[in-house]
């Protein structure tokens, strides 16, 4: 990890894609060798900062997705790279897309669920539609968190095969309330995501969930799709400037500062 660390990496450089492609290189060494200690992630975080990218943001971006198709940890911070970059570029959304539906489908089965629930913000923030298979696997997770942001991509129009949410709709029930799934079964009914089976308002009628939905308390912020900006660059301060008192004249001390 030192090696990374030390490797300069200097954007306005000539040498830039060569100095990007080197560190990854490097990258993927480690990742391969040390599988279990974030390299890739590490890797993405030292790029994810830069601004002027100039001719070399495809050259990362394909790094990064690279990186992200490998370790899948370090997802969150490639798409804070992606995210920050939107593409007109047909070819590369779709490539995008893929690499988003693809964590879906490895993940799902395996019910990694931060790996999934970042795979489908993604796309929600990119205007991404899931897949029919994509929302089967989904469903299949029978994860909360994973069933939310699928539901709220389903909202925005963001589902190809909508109906196959629908059968998240048995989680809402009072019983359920107080379950493994309780946040699904109360965001879906609150936001109107999901029809309850009995066709009744169960969070109402809860004597504890009632005083939340009362309360117009949720678990999960739909307004949440977007990153902040950069922070503004770091500006390096002047250096103070020296003086030799023995050069300064008789009848100029009035310009010196106590």
């Amino acid at each position: 990890m030192d090696t990374l660390k030390g490797f300069v990496l200097e954007p306005t450089s000539i040498s830039f894609k060569s100095q990007l492609i080197h560190f990854f290189d490097i990258a993927f060494e480690f990742s391969h060798a040390l599988p279990d200690t974030g390299v890739l992630k590490y890797a993405a975080g030292r790029i994810a900062n830069i601004r002027d990218w100039k001719a070399h943001y495809e050259v990362a971006e394909d790094l990064l997705v690279q990186a992200a198709r490998v370790e899948a940890g370090a997802l969150p911070v490639v798409l804070n790279t992606l995210l920050r970059h939107p593409v007109v570029d047909e070819a590369r959304k779709e490539r995008r897309r893929i690499l988003l539906l693809k964590m879906i489908g490895e993940h799902s089965l395996q019910r990694h669920s931060s790996e999934v629930a970042w795979s489908v913000w993604g796309c929600i923030a990119q205007g991404f539609s899931l897949s029919a298979e994509s929302l089967r696997l989904l469903v299949k997770m029978e994860d909360s968190v994973c069933a939310l942001v699928a539901l709220h991509a389903r909202s925005l129009g963001l589902a190809e095969s909508p109906a196959e949410l629908d059968s998240l709709a048995a989680a809402l029930t009072g019983d359920e309330l107080y379950d493994s799934r309780w946040m699904l079964s109360y965001e879906a009914a609150v936001r109107g995501w999901l029809i309850p089976p009995s066709g009744k308002d169960f969070v109402g009628s809860d004597v504890n969930f009632s005083k939340l939905k009362a309360a117009g308390v949720n678990f999960y912020d739909v307004t949440q799709t977007a990153l902040p900006p950069l922070p503004p660059p770091k500006v390096k301060a002047a250096p103070l400037e020296e003086y030799d008192l023995l050069d300064v004249e008789v009848g100029d001390e009035g310009d010196l500062e106590y």
